[in-house]
């Protein structure tokens, strides 16, 4: 533990000591990043100390597997049956793929309602999202998930640029090492064998038959083009279209986008019950009111 870690550990355990003295808590820092093990007395305990550690000035980030006794249940908030419109397709949730939907739904003649239960869009999950945009080498062969993930990789400069979001395709590298195979029964020799030779060409060929520019890289292009590699890495595949953007700025582009060709978007507004008639779909309950419609995305 160097001199930071040791010095955040401190700071950490005042922080226990604060919220629950006496508790059996113990704390590590590993490269500014706070672990929080044992258990405190309840869930306002485990919150509370997660959140003012991963405040500390010099912290990356915190694991709290801190454990409280209690289950806590969020509880059901009640929705309004008062009618308060009517649209052609409500989406629910106003995340980046709600706001995707959304903007697209927006260039056709339709009554579109964007129903989020936060105070704003990207709230949810695409708060959280690495901003990588994948390009779907690493999905499942033939599924429907690599085939929407290649389309949308194609799509995305386009969009960004009509958006004007920040979109960079920096490249990624996937990289094979002498540890590629070591969880596996394969021997140790074959296991490299395997990792450097044919692996590589694996994933060239599966770039090839999704059309994705790829090509193989040796171990010493590898580390002249990054030197902080593992020096265990036994050989490389590189993809440069591989590209990050900014999911928040995205996401809120999409929203307004949206917005301005005529899509409503209701914030502070919680889906509770979609009512249903005869196998079809009739109206979707909020915590504001009713909307009838007879689809919901």
């Amino acid at each position: 533990m160097g001199m930071n870690d040791r010095k955040l550990a401190r700071k950490a355990a005042s922080i226990v000591r604060k919220h629950a003295r006496d508790k059996p808590v113990h704390i590590r820092v590993e490269d500014r990043v706070v672990y929080l093990e044992g258990a405190v007395s309840s869930y306002e305990e485990y919150v509370r100390i997660g959140r003012e550690a991963g405040r500390l000035k010099g912290v990356r980030g915190v694991v709290n597997r801190l454990s409280f006794p209690e289950k806590m249940e969020r509880k059901r908030p009640v929705g309004k049956k008062e009618c308060i419109g009517e649209a052609d397709v409500v989406i629910v949730g106003g995340g980046v793929v709600g706001c995707s939907i959304a903007r697209e739904l927006s260039r056709y003649r339709l009554k579109v309602v964007l129903v989020e239960r936060a105070e704003d869009v990207a709230c949810g999950t695409s708060k959280a999202n690495n901003a990588m945009v994948h390009t779907g080498i690493g999905e499942k062969m033939g599924t429907l998930k690599q085939k929407l993930c290649v389309k949308g990789h194609q799509m995305y400069k386009k969009i960004t640029d009509e958006l004007q979001v920040p979109y960079e395709q920096q490249g990624l590298y996937i990289i094979t090492t002498r540890d590629s195979f070591a969880k596996t029964k394969i021997p140790g020799f074959l296991g490299s064998l395997i990792a450097k030779h044919i692996v590589p060409l694996i994933i060239l060929r599966r770039a090839k038959k999704l059309g994705l520019p790829m090509k193989r890289v040796s171990r010493k292009e590898l580390l002249e083009n990054e030197p902080q590699v593992t020096e265990r890495a036994l050989a490389a595949v590189y993809s440069p279209t591989y590209g990050i953007t900014c999911p928040y700025l995205f996401t809120i582009a999409l929203a307004e986008n949206a917005l301005a060709n005529g899509v409503e978007v209701m914030l502070d507004t919680e889906v509770v019950d979609i009512t249903v008639k005869d196998g079809t779909v009739s109206s979707v309950v909020t915590t504001r009111g009713t909307i009838d419609t007879s689809f919901v995305i």
